[in-house]
């Protein structure tokens, strides 16, 4: 799903923010699409130092992340499977906004819920994750949260499939406020509201070009 809006949303400013127990910010913003989903593509859960999820930490940091001088559309998007284990993501939100922004969500995983499989370096799968009395930990998608969240941030909930669908059925919402980032400029679009004036001055340069010059 994040890369699917890098690739959308090319030659925008983005940041990308990864969290746990803590949040941390991976990478500023920046126009750099193929470093950014670098570092997206070799995000581990080993980068993190504290265990847990705090989806508050992350949005507050997403938030100051985003403060900044001028008027060009801003989003937060948070991927997650919505369960919150610390923090407060709903008082989070001001810093959102403080920030001109509008939060959306995808989530991540599936309402049954199960487990959380435990990888080695070379990525390979070595058992599932226990709590600190041996029991195996499950986890599951709490959409309710997820779409609550978006919609006190303004902005809309989706479910990720890990197709990418999801994220690319944000991109139109997160740029509907006009202008917005490409490629380092800033692109505004027009509708067309003359067509008949534009074709009259069309027909009258072609007749202009027909008539024949006369010599004196």
């Amino acid at each position: 799903e994040a890369l699917s809006l890098l690739d959308a949303l090319e030659g925008s400013l983005i940041g990308v923010v990864a969290f746990a127990g803590r949040a941390q910010v991976i990478a500023p913003l920046s126009t750099d699409r193929e470093g950014l989903a670098s570092l997206v593509e070799t995000a581990s859960t080993r980068d993190m130092d504290r265990p847990g999820t705090d989806l508050g930490a992350a949005l507050l940091l997403a938030g100051r992340l985003l403060h900044r001088p001028g008027e060009r559309p801003r989003a937060i998007v948070l991927c997650s499977d919505g369960e919150n284990l610390e923090g407060d993501p709903g008082g989070a939100l001001e810093s959102v906004k403080a920030a001109g922004a509008r939060l959306y969500t995808i989530g991540l995983g599936t309402q049954e819920g199960g487990t959380i499989p435990v990888v080695d370096t070379t990525g390979s799968v070595r058992g599932v994750k226990r709590d600190a009395g041996g029991g195996v930990v499950h986890t599951r998608l709490d959409e309710g949260a997820l779409r609550d969240l978006a919609r006190r941030g303004g902005g809309r909930y989706e479910r990720g499939d890990g197709t990418g669908r999801a994220a690319l059925r944000l991109v139109d919402p997160i740029r509907s406020e006009g202008s917005y980032e490409s490629r380092g400029r800033s692109v505004r679009s027009y509708d067309e509201r003359f067509p008949w004036f534009a074709a009259a001055a069309g027909v009258l340069l072609l007749a202009e070009r027909l008539v024949p010059r006369r010599r004196r």
